[in-house]
């Protein structure tokens, strides 16, 4: 039975997709990499503001800083508003804690932007820690983990991270937690989780059947 959930953010909690991908896009096309593709835009997606921009605009250094501070400045201005819950995914953070779950965040987003986005939504003291990314960027996935798990005094064995993405799965493998995929979101599909044999929620009101029972099948929950 687990005893703390660690929620990732975009693509698990909010649908930021529309806000991110415009800031992401205007900042490509400040610095001269308006042409890149869908594709090769898209695999770029792997951890946190830094590298993403970094493997986009194939910078480094002061460059990327310029880079980075242009992107937040374009969030942070308005973009951030845009970042809505998904459906039911609120009800399943209340539930959980009020069955006497601890509840984490681990976000690549600016910690700061993270606790304003959770206090926009209206969710932020169901939550007992919160981790996200700070300036620099230096603080990885596995970091975050660690840490919630310090704050809340529960092992690895009771923690569990929900998030979309691949960088979330390997982060929960390598701090020796369970990993069950928003195969909603932006990153893992459901054929992922089919494929790699993941554990993953089809929809947002169906994470919290995910985390109530240990399934024996890695099977995708439908």
């Amino acid at each position: 039975m687990f005893k703390l959930v660690i929620f990732d953010m975009d693509g698990t909690i909010c649908d930021s997709w529309a806000g991110m991908s415009f800031c992401y896009r205007r900042t490509l096309d400040k610095f001269g990499r308006a042409d890149i593709e869908d594709e090769e835009f898209y695999s770029c997606f792997s951890g946190c503001l830094h590298d993403n921009l970094s493997k986009m605009l194939d910078i480094e250094g002061e460059e990327l800083e310029k880079a980075v501070k242009y992107f937040r400045e374009c969030y942070e201005s308005k973009e951030r508003s845009k970042a809505m819950p998904f459906p039911h995914i609120l009800d399943v953070i209340v539930d959980l804690h009020d069955e006497g779950y601890k509840i984490g965040l681990a976000t690549m987003t600016l910690e700061k932007y993270a606790i304003d986005t959770l206090s926009h939504i209206g969710i932020i003291e169901y939550f007992d820690v919160i981790k996200g990314s700070d300036e620099k960027g230096g603080t990885s996935k596995i970091d975050m983990i660690n840490a919630c798990m310090n704050k809340t005094g529960v092992s690895k064995e009771d923690t569990v991270m929900i998030g979309d993405g691949f960088n979330d799965q390997s982060a929960a493998q390598k701090a020796g937690i369970g990993f069950i995929a928003a195969a909603y979101g932006y990153g893992i599909t459901l054929d992922n989780c089919r494929e790699y044999g993941i554990e993953s929620a089809a929809s947002p009101e169906l994470v919290y059947y995910a985390v109530k029972k240990h399934w024996n099948h890695p099977n995708d929950i439908q």
